[in-house]
């Protein structure tokens, strides 16, 4: 039951730091939220609770945009180091087995704009 536990929150981390860097390669969240299809209020809330989480500042809010607190660029170095690592694991078993099937991996549509460039 704690494990199942750890393992959501987990997940819901995870997501949230995706959106996280996407709203900081996006460089406003409004397109930020645009490209990932939700609304900017519902992000904007994912990005508090991800402070709230994190229990520190990540952005220097100034009306629409913004600039990353210390901790927030610290966190976003941590979140491209995990987007590679992610992608090489994609990369590693994406190839065929050696039963000639290919092997899928499946995750949340939200986590592929993880592996865009924008």
């Amino acid at each position: 039951m704690v494990f199942d536990m750890r393992v959501r929150q987990n997940i819901q981390l995870f997501k949230l730091l995706s959106h996280f860097e996407i709203v900081v390669k996006m460089g406003q969240r409004t397109l930020a939220a645009e490209a990932l299809g939700m609304q900017p209020s519902n992000l904007s809330e994912e990005m508090h609770l991800l402070e709230d989480l994190l229990e520190t500042s990540l952005f220097i809010r100034k009306g629409h945009s913004f600039s990353l607190t210390e901790n927030g660029q610290l966190l976003y170095r941590k979140t491209q180091t995990l987007s590679t690592e992610v992608e090489t694991i994609s990369n590693l078993f994406s190839k065929k087995d050696n039963t000639g099937r290919n092997i899928h991996i499946a995750m949340p549509t939200s986590c592929m704009n993880l592996f865009q460039t924008y």
